[in-house]
Protein backbone atom coordinates (compact mmCIF):
# COMPACT_ATOMS: atom_id res chain seq x y z
CA UNK A 1 0.00 0.00 0.00
CA UNK A 2 1.05 4.02 -0.15
CA UNK A 3 -0.68 4.65 2.54
CA UNK A 4 1.52 6.00 5.32
CA UNK A 5 2.45 3.57 7.56
CA UNK A 6 1.41 4.14 11.49
CA UNK A 7 2.80 1.46 13.55
CA UNK A 8 4.12 -2.07 12.93
CA UNK A 9 4.49 -5.54 15.07
CA UNK A 10 6.11 -8.45 14.79
CA UNK A 11 3.53 -11.17 16.21
CA UNK A 12 3.58 -14.79 16.34
CA UNK A 13 0.20 -17.38 16.27
CA UNK A 14 0.69 -19.88 18.82
CA UNK A 15 2.76 -22.48 17.16
CA UNK A 16 4.03 -20.60 14.30
CA UNK A 17 6.39 -18.22 13.21
CA UNK A 18 6.00 -14.23 14.05
CA UNK A 19 4.62 -12.02 10.79
CA UNK A 20 5.17 -8.62 10.50
CA UNK A 21 2.14 -6.58 10.60
CA UNK A 22 1.88 -2.78 9.71
CA UNK A 23 -1.13 -0.53 10.36
CA UNK A 24 -1.77 2.61 8.08
CA UNK A 25 -4.25 4.77 10.25
CA UNK A 26 -7.09 3.13 8.64
CA UNK A 27 -6.60 4.44 5.29
CA UNK A 28 -5.60 1.27 4.10
CA UNK A 29 -6.27 -2.39 5.16
CA UNK A 30 -3.62 -3.76 7.28
CA UNK A 31 -0.64 -5.88 6.14
CA UNK A 32 1.10 -8.90 6.71
CA UNK A 33 4.39 -10.39 5.49
CA UNK A 34 5.73 -13.95 6.31
CA UNK A 35 8.91 -13.52 4.77
CA UNK A 36 10.85 -10.67 5.53
CA UNK A 37 8.89 -7.82 3.45
CA UNK A 38 9.75 -10.24 0.09
CA UNK A 39 5.84 -10.20 -0.23
CA UNK A 40 3.35 -8.55 1.48
CA UNK A 41 -0.44 -10.12 2.44
CA UNK A 42 -4.09 -8.69 2.67
CA UNK A 43 -5.68 -10.77 5.48
CA UNK A 44 -8.50 -12.60 4.62
CA UNK A 45 -11.68 -10.32 4.46
CA UNK A 46 -14.93 -9.68 6.31
CA UNK A 47 -14.08 -8.48 9.90
CA UNK A 48 -11.98 -5.91 10.86
CA UNK A 49 -9.28 -4.71 8.38
CA UNK A 50 -7.83 -0.75 9.53
CA UNK A 51 -6.45 0.45 12.48
CA UNK A 52 -4.43 2.74 14.11
CA UNK A 53 -1.83 1.25 16.56
CA UNK A 54 -1.14 -2.23 17.79
CA UNK A 55 0.21 -3.64 21.32
CA UNK A 56 0.78 -7.11 22.45
CA UNK A 57 -1.18 -7.99 25.43
CA UNK A 58 0.45 -10.94 27.63
CA UNK A 59 -2.10 -13.21 29.57
CA UNK A 60 -1.99 -15.60 32.83
CA UNK A 61 -2.14 -19.38 31.75
CA UNK A 62 -2.67 -18.20 28.09
CA UNK A 63 -1.23 -17.41 25.27
CA UNK A 64 -0.46 -13.66 24.07
CA UNK A 65 -2.96 -11.53 21.90
CA UNK A 66 -2.58 -9.03 19.46
CA UNK A 67 -4.22 -5.97 19.96
CA UNK A 68 -5.28 -2.75 17.94
CA UNK A 69 -7.15 0.86 18.59
CA UNK A 70 -9.34 1.82 15.89
CA UNK A 71 -10.26 5.85 16.27
CA UNK A 72 -12.51 6.95 17.46
CA UNK A 73 -12.85 4.35 20.42
CA UNK A 74 -12.48 0.68 19.66
CA UNK A 75 -10.25 -1.24 21.13
CA UNK A 76 -9.82 -5.01 19.23
CA UNK A 77 -8.20 -8.49 20.32
CA UNK A 78 -6.71 -11.38 18.02
CA UNK A 79 -4.98 -14.73 18.34
CA UNK A 80 -4.39 -14.75 14.54
CA UNK A 81 -4.54 -11.83 12.91
CA UNK A 82 -3.89 -13.57 9.53
CA UNK A 83 -7.77 -13.91 9.38
CA UNK A 84 -9.79 -10.71 10.22
CA UNK A 85 -12.91 -12.69 11.77
CA UNK A 86 -10.90 -13.21 14.79
CA UNK A 87 -11.37 -9.51 15.80
CA UNK A 88 -12.94 -9.24 19.18
CA UNK A 89 -14.45 -5.91 20.53
CA UNK A 90 -11.92 -5.84 23.84
CA UNK A 91 -13.72 -2.41 25.07
CA UNK A 92 -14.63 1.04 24.19
CA UNK A 93 -12.44 3.92 24.82
CA UNK A 94 -14.27 6.83 25.44
CA UNK A 95 -17.27 7.71 24.98
CA UNK A 96 -19.77 5.09 23.21
CA UNK A 97 -20.68 7.33 20.57
CA UNK A 98 -17.27 7.46 18.33
CA UNK A 99 -18.41 11.12 16.90
CA UNK A 100 -17.94 12.31 20.71
CA UNK A 101 -14.69 10.36 21.07
CA UNK A 102 -11.20 11.60 20.88
CA UNK A 103 -8.95 10.14 18.56
CA UNK A 104 -6.12 7.49 19.89
CA UNK A 105 -2.36 8.70 20.10
CA UNK A 106 -1.04 5.56 21.71
CA UNK A 107 -1.70 2.10 23.17
CA UNK A 108 1.06 0.45 26.02
CA UNK A 109 1.59 -2.09 27.89
CA UNK A 110 3.04 -1.29 30.98
CA UNK A 111 5.81 -2.63 33.22
CA UNK A 112 3.38 -3.90 35.59
CA UNK A 113 0.68 -5.37 32.53
CA UNK A 114 -2.02 -3.30 32.45
CA UNK A 115 -3.37 -1.54 28.72
CA UNK A 116 -2.79 2.36 28.81
CA UNK A 117 -5.04 4.60 26.26
CA UNK A 118 -3.33 7.35 25.14
CA UNK A 119 -6.14 10.15 23.59
CA UNK A 120 -6.36 13.56 22.24
CA UNK A 121 -7.67 14.75 25.39
CA UNK A 122 -6.13 11.94 28.28
CA UNK A 123 -4.80 8.57 29.59
CA UNK A 124 -6.96 5.91 30.71
CA UNK A 125 -6.76 2.48 31.93
CA UNK A 126 -7.92 -0.82 31.13
CA UNK A 127 -8.96 -3.16 34.38
CA UNK A 128 -9.22 -6.89 35.34
CA UNK A 129 -12.77 -6.84 33.99
CA UNK A 130 -12.07 -4.90 30.65
CA UNK A 131 -13.48 -1.45 31.99
CA UNK A 132 -11.55 1.65 30.50
CA UNK A 133 -11.37 4.39 32.82
CA UNK A 134 -9.86 8.17 32.35
CA UNK A 135 -6.76 8.60 34.89
CA UNK A 136 -5.48 11.54 33.68
CA UNK A 137 -7.06 14.43 32.20
CA UNK A 138 -9.15 15.80 30.98
CA UNK A 139 -6.44 17.61 29.26
CA UNK A 140 -6.04 20.62 26.74
CA UNK A 141 -4.97 19.24 23.01
CA UNK A 142 -1.85 20.16 21.88
CA UNK A 143 -1.47 22.80 19.69
CA UNK A 144 0.63 21.18 17.27
CA UNK A 145 4.16 22.74 17.73
CA UNK A 146 5.46 18.80 19.61
CA UNK A 147 4.67 15.63 19.94
CA UNK A 148 0.86 14.51 20.75
CA UNK A 149 -0.35 13.85 23.96
CA UNK A 150 0.20 10.98 25.05
CA UNK A 151 2.13 9.54 21.87
CA UNK A 152 5.22 7.26 21.79
CA UNK A 153 5.59 6.87 25.58
CA UNK A 154 9.44 6.00 26.98
CA UNK A 155 9.77 3.31 29.36
CA UNK A 156 12.71 4.00 31.91
CA UNK A 157 12.55 0.83 34.13
CA UNK A 158 9.24 0.57 35.33
CA UNK A 159 8.11 4.22 34.44
CA UNK A 160 6.63 5.02 31.42
CA UNK A 161 6.90 8.87 29.83
CA UNK A 162 4.49 10.53 27.94
CA UNK A 163 4.45 13.96 26.15
CA UNK A 164 2.08 16.33 27.59
CA UNK A 165 0.42 19.90 26.51
CA UNK A 166 3.56 20.14 23.72
CA UNK A 167 5.74 20.90 26.63
CA UNK A 168 5.40 19.21 29.32
CA UNK A 169 5.97 15.44 30.54
CA UNK A 170 4.01 12.96 32.69
CA UNK A 171 5.32 10.25 34.12
CA UNK A 172 3.52 6.84 35.30
CA UNK A 173 4.51 5.23 37.77
CA UNK A 174 3.00 1.99 38.57
CA UNK A 175 -0.08 3.34 37.56
CA UNK A 176 0.13 6.95 39.27
CA UNK A 177 0.24 9.61 36.91
CA UNK A 178 2.45 12.63 37.95
CA UNK A 179 2.70 15.38 35.12
CA UNK A 180 5.65 18.47 35.78
CA UNK A 181 8.50 16.66 34.33
CA UNK A 182 9.01 18.46 31.31
CA UNK A 183 12.14 20.33 30.87
CA UNK A 184 10.41 23.73 30.06
CA UNK A 185 9.49 23.89 33.89
CA UNK A 186 12.83 23.53 34.98
CA UNK A 187 15.30 25.50 32.64
CA UNK A 188 12.80 28.74 32.69
CA UNK A 189 15.79 31.05 31.68
CA UNK A 190 17.62 28.09 29.00
CA UNK A 191 15.78 28.99 25.23
CA UNK A 192 16.85 25.31 24.46
CA UNK A 193 14.83 24.23 27.36
CA UNK A 194 11.65 26.05 26.06
CA UNK A 195 11.11 24.64 22.86
CA UNK A 196 8.26 22.16 22.23
CA UNK A 197 9.29 18.39 23.00
CA UNK A 198 9.59 16.64 19.57
CA UNK A 199 10.37 12.67 20.80
CA UNK A 200 11.14 10.72 24.01
CA UNK A 201 13.56 7.85 23.63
Amino acid sequence: GTAAITDMISFAVAGGNANLYVLRDGAADYEYTTNLGASWITPTAGGVTKGKYFVIREQRSAEPVLGMVVDANSYYESSDPTDTNTWTLGANVGSADGNLSDHFTSVTLSPDGHLYFGKEFGLRRMDAFGNVDMIFGPVAPDVGLGRENFAWPARVGHKLYYPLTDYDILQLDRGVPTAGFGPAKWGTTITEMQRAIAHLA
